[in-house]
């Protein structure tokens, strides 16, 4: 505004993604006004492994907020400086106003009519059916793959697998002898790009064996996943982890050391194994969090074992996996 001499300055942000969310909010704070467009948004990395209704509930409590945000700062001008406590006050009274507690029912449809299609229209489903009808046998072996591994992560989905409601239990089994089957081509017990399905698969089957009374096949279980959790850890530099499927053979799913914390910018930062696969702009990715599997082998479900010597000694050897850090500066 000064270096321009300007009378004013009409603020005006638009962002794609979650990590936009603070920016979008501190520019009605400032008096601007703030959209949230559908853009990208289903290919950041955390949004990857979401089904289409979860980005799109996601996409609409973003609007909800930033609309809320906007009809409280011009009754509260001063509501970003007030207690939490006011604050919280001060929303319930702004819902119950407008009639808000039920934004998501009145206006998801017409929220899907006006940014979503009947059918995928990604770039991924199109494509994989252009090469395909051409026979472009170069271009549309990625996207196969990556079609693939997509069906072959459906099944490995709780959610795709029971109805609503449905006992998770029930499915653990079959998923595992799918998993089973897809890594058909397994050498040996070595890390492959399944390595966390394996490990929490195998941590259900254990929990499974213990509640029908038999401990010495949980025992075992559970020993080689810590064995499979320890050959992961001693990854430092990148490399390519096997497929164990000669259905996704090219498909590089890299592994590599990295740290981080759990979403907790307080926390220490944590020693994790990172892997990855790249196509074409998408990450597809998780991390290998040993604490993470020390918090489930902590659960009530493992409790007749709490004093068993060899399940203490194997909770001992996960214990030691786990290496933290400050976070630099």
């Amino acid at each position: 505004q000064k270096q321009y001499n300007l009378n004013s300055v009409e603020l005006y942000s638009i962002g794609d993604s979650d990590r936009d969310f603070e920016m979008l909010i501190k520019c009605i704070q400032l008096g601007g006004k703030s959209s949230f467009i559908k853009g990208n948004f289903y290919t950041y990395e955390q949004n990857l492994m979401k089904t289409a209704d979860d980005i799109i509930l996601e996409k609409i409590n973003m609007d909800y907020h930033i609309m809320l945000e906007d009809m409280i700062l011009k009754d509260y001008p001063n509501y970003s400086d007030l207690p939490e406590e006011i604050r919280r006050d001060i929303m319930r009274k702004i819902k119950k106003t407008y009639g808000l507690g039920t934004f998501y029912k009145e206006h998801l449809e017409e929220f899907l009519s006006k940014y979503t299609t009947s059918f995928d229209c990604s770039a991924r489903a199109l494509l994989f059916h252009r090469y395909w009808q051409r026979g472009d046998a170069e271009k549309l072996e990625p996207e196969r793959r990556y079609q693939l591994y997509q069906a072959f992560n459906t099944l490995l989905c709780p959610r795709y697998l029971l109805k609503c409601g449905e006992d998770k239990q029930e499915v653990y089994k079959f998923m595992e002898t799918m998993l089973s089957i897809i890594r058909c081509d397994a050498v040996d017990d070595r890390p492959d790009m399944w390595v966390d399905d394996r490990i929490q698969l195998g941590l259900k089957s254990a929990a499974r064996a213990i509640s029908s009374g038999n401990t010495n096949e949980a025992l075992s279980k559970i020993a080689s996943i810590v064995k499979l959790l320890e050959d992961t850890m001693k990854i430092t530099d990148e490399i390519t982890l096997p497929t164990s499927c000669r259905f996704l053979d090219g498909m590089e799913w890299r592994a590599k050391e990295d740290w981080h914390d759990k979403n907790n910018p307080d926390a220490l930062e944590e020693r994790i194994i990172y892997i990855a696969t790249q196509m074409k702009g998408m990450c597809t990715c998780y991390c290998i969090f040993p604490s993470n599997y020390y918090d489930t082998l902590n659960r009530k479900e493992f409790n007749t074992l709490r004093n068993h010597p060899e399940f203490t000694k194997l909770c001992e050897r996960v214990t030691a996996l786990i290496v933290t850090k400050p976070k630099e500066s």
